[in-house]
């Protein structure tokens, strides 16, 4: 069992989902549809089994990678690691994880991805106003948002590492960050509801496992 020292892992998956989800927003504003619907409102499968596939396979691969910074710095430890040195070393490998950490985080990406498309297709349900929801991250502020989980992974681990901090301003630190990153790469409302169902949700699981 994986220890995880209060930092949990499954809500930094949501970024992948940021991207993916929107891709299901309308074409433009006159679109009443969303892409992955068709004009009917019905289900298009095959759609839907790609996004579903995308938000699957990219958490699962992005994930563990992130998840082992946390093992490097020993925030956690796994019974049962599984490790692929890379671009590492063998005292640091560049993976250490376990064979359930992608199946977590694929977990994760599917669940929050069909969370943003249920709920922008709720609000355009509701409103005639489509051009104040109906928005598509460029490539860079994609990147930036996946960077800076990637960051956040990181200081976390060096942080506590390092012991330059304790526990409560760690969890202070990594707030600020995330809420930083929220505003500035988001500010929608489904992705306020997707950020706090999984920031409750993500540590309610993992001590479920643990």
């Amino acid at each position: 069992t994986a220890n995880r020292r209060g930092l949990g892992a499954l809500h930094d998956s949501h970024l992948l989902a940021r991207r993916n989800a929107k891709t299901t927003l309308p074409e433009s504003p006159d679109d009443d549809s969303p892409r992955g619907f068709d004009s009917n409102g019905s289900n298009d499968t095959k759609r839907a089994i790609y996004f579903s596939s995308a938000m699957i396979v990219q958490s699962a691969l992005l994930g563990p990678f992130l998840d082992a910074y946390h093992s490097a710095f020993g925030v956690l430890q796994y019974n049962r690691p599984l490790t692929l040195v890379l671009w590492g070393s063998n005292e640091y490998p560049a993976l250490t994880t376990t064979w359930w950490v992608p199946l977590l985080f694929g977990l994760a990406g599917f669940i929050i991805g069909w969370l943003y498309v249920l709920l922008d297709r709720a609000r355009l349900d509701k409103t005639d106003n489509r051009t104040a929801i109906w928005t598509q991250p460029s490539g860079f502020k994609i990147l930036m948002g996946i960077s800076l989980f990637t960051f956040q992974y990181w200081l976390s681990g060096i942080l506590y590492s390092s012991g330059a901090v304790d526990r409560s301003s760690l969890l202070s630190l990594m707030s600020v960050l995330a809420t930083a990153g929220f505003v500035v790469l988001d500010s929608t409302f489904a992705g306020f509801l997707t950020s706090t169902a999984t920031a409750v949700g993500g540590p309610l699981i993992e001590a479920g496992i643990l």
